[in-house]
Formats: structure tokens, C-alpha cells, sequence
């Protein structure tokens, strides 16, 4: 799809009602977002489990967990990704099928975000080590930074999820005149989730394994729910630029 088709009609992105579609398509849908995400959920939680098997009890089984379970994600996550944002713009419903047609181009897509991401940390970090006195100031400037640019290409995700794909160069001139805009809907839509999922990954490194895997169950469950409002925000912005599917965001919650 060219820049061209993807940015035409002049649509503008409106935060506050872009924010009260998405997160009334979660909540009013929420046995539906259950529906979509339980299996892709225990698949990263078994991976997460794994890396504490692994290594044992401690942070070292906790750093490897949230490896495999950052893996788990990429593979697994996209699953869920692609049935919940194609039922948005498409009206599709769960099937029986665990990788649905469309999860390759999605899978790609979430790679290459990933992948451009860790490279903003590589280069943050050498620049850290090089200006070593200014380090806290790099790292923290550098993080929003990447974090930003990170947003900017979030539309290649609903394009994956209904087959018609973008680039990143598509996707950064899609967002022209509306980037602060999405900056906001990301920000509204997926931080306060962020921020629970924080605290309660912040717990004491001794506690009993069952109460780690209680704690890590519930920590996902909260990072699947923010994952579920972000996609809706960015199927809202995509159908809005690009008019494609057969119903809104607002609709899947009718």
C-alpha cells in the first residue's frame, strides 16, 4: 500500500474520542477479549514458567522468564494482536485456528518495531559508555526518543493485521499532522496498564514461587488488557485514515 492511499481524505485523529472508542471497545467486549487472548496468554505464561525451571528461584529465574516471556509475546502476542484487531475493522469472530492467516505479516511487522527499538538501546548505551559522566541524562533522553519514534510507526501493525502491510517510511509519512495526536492515544491508552504492570512486577525477588506465579499471572493478564486498549486505538486511527474495513471501533462495541 503507498503512502499515498494511506494518508488520503485528510483525516484528523481526535484524542479524546479516539480514547473513549478504544477503551469502550475493551471493556464493553471484555468476555470477547477474553475469548481472543486466554490461549496466547497461557502460551506466554508457560514460557515465562519455563525460564524459572530453568535457572531456579530468584532474579536470575525472573530475568530469564521475562525473556522467554518478551519472546512469547512476539510469537504468541501477535496471535492475539491480529484475531482482536481484525474483529475490530473486519467484524471477524474466534476461530479454532492458532496462527490465523494474517499473523505472518503481523509477526513481521511487530519484529521490525522490536528490532529498531533494540537498536535504539544499543546505541543509547554506547553513547552512555562514550559520554559515561552524562549517562543518566542519555539513557533518559534517549528512551523517550526511541520510545517516540517507536509510536510513530505503530500504524504498520493494523496494516499487518488485515493483510495489506506497510513499510516504515509508509507508516512515519501516514502519521504526518496527526503525530502528537497518536502520541497522546498511546500514551492514555496504554501507560496506566504500564504502570500497574510496573508495580506489581517490582515485588521482592524472595517471594515463594507460587506467589511469584500468582503475581506474574496477574501482571500479564494487566499487560494483554493495555495491549488490547492500545490495538484498538491504532484499528480506531487506521480505519479513520484509511476507511477500510467493514465497521469502527466505536461499532465493535455496539
Amino acid at each position: 500500500m503507498s503512502s499515498t492511499a494511506v494518508t488520503a481524505g485528510g483525516y484528523e485523529v481526535h484524542t479524546g474520542p479516539t480514547i473513549h472508542r478504544a477503551y469502550d471497545a475493551v471493556f464493553q467486549n471484555l468476555p470477547l477479549v477474553i475469548q481472543f487472548a486466554w490461549l496466547p496468554y497461557l502460551f506466554v505464561l508457560a514460557a515465562e514458567v519455563l525460564g524459572v525451571l530453568i535457572v531456579g528461584e530468584g532474579s536470575d529465574g525472573q530475568m530469564l522468564a521475562w525473556m522467554l516471556g518478551g519472546l512469547g509475546f512476539i510469537v504468541f502476542g501477535t496471535i492475539f494482536a491480529v484475531r482482536w484487531i481484525r474483529h475490530l475493522l473486519l467484524g471477524e469472530m474466534p476461530t479454532a485456528e492458532l496462527f490465523p492467516p494474517a499473523w505472518r505479516p503481523m509477526f513481521f511487522a511487530t519484529v521490525t518495531i522490536a528490532l529498531l527499538v533494540f537498536a535504539g538501546g544499543i546505541a543509547i548505551a554506547l553513547l552512555s559508555m562514550i559520554l559515561l559522566p552524562l549517562a543518566v541524562l542519555v539513557w533518559g533522553g534517549g528512551a523517550i526518543a526511541v520510545a517516540l519514534i517507536a509510536v510513530r510507526i505503530l500504524p504498520m501493525l493494523p496494516s499487518a493485521a488485515v493483510e495489506q502491510p506497510i513499510d516504515v517510511r509508509t507508516a512515519w509519512e501516514m502519521m504526518h499532522g496527526n503525530y502528537w495526536h497518536l502520541v497522546a492515544c498511546a500514551l492514555i491508552c496504554y501507560v496506566p496498564f504500564a504502570l500497574i504492570d510496573g508495580v506489581i512486577s517490582g515485588s521482592d525477588d524472595s517471594l515463594p514461587w507460587l506467589v511469584w506465579l500468582i503475581m506474574e499471572a496477574l501482571r500479564l493478564a494487566v499487560s494483554f488488557l493495555g495491549l488490547a486498549c492500545l490495538y484498538a486505538m491504532l484499528a480506531d486511527v487506521y480505519q479513520g485514515m484509511t476507511g477500510f474495513g467493514r465497521r469502527t471501533v466505536s461499532g465493535a462495541a455496539d
